[in-house]
């Protein structure tokens, strides 16, 4: 059995898990925090496009997927590609309401090809630097 590389990295913030959810969901809202102001649309079926910084890197990394299941405000799924380098990606945002805080993990699974463990470890600063924009964010509000 192969080896499945992944990141896992978990944040929390000061507003309410449905203000983190709309962050990211709500498009107009979105664009105004996100760098590129892509989109992710909630539904099932529904697309994701975004570009993440790639720290040290001269191009950005470029997502695209659809999401595969939605349960508002705890969980997101989302089935992605990502290039350069052509990796295919399984996206999960978990949200979750703690007692003062709320908590966004984010999972993204990699394959068992030799370079996803790379790519992923190159993608772990860029979702830090978009995470950080986000609670930015979310403190303005």
């Amino acid at each position: 059995m192969g080896y499945t590389p992944s990141l896992d990295i978990s944040v929390r913030f000061t507003a309410p898990v449905e203000r983190v959810w709309d962050a990211l969901v709500d498009r107009r809202e979105f664009a105004t925090w996100w760098p590129d102001g892509g989109h992710i649309e909630a539904r099932k079926g529904g697309e994701l496009k975004l570009t993440t910084p790639r720290p040290k890197k001269k191009r950005d990394r470029m997502l695209t997927g659809k999401v595969i299941s939605v349960d508002p405000y705890a969980q997101l799924v989302i089935d992605v590609n990502a290039q350069p380098r052509d990796l295919d990606t399984r996206l999960t945002l978990i949200f979750s309401q703690l007692k003062h805080k709320s908590r966004l993990r984010i999972i993204e699974e990699g394959s068992d090809s030799p370079t996803s463990g790379i790519i992923l470890q190159e993608a772990r600063e860029g979702w830090r630097e978009v995470l950080a924009e986000l609670d930015k964010h979310l403190a303005e509000k």
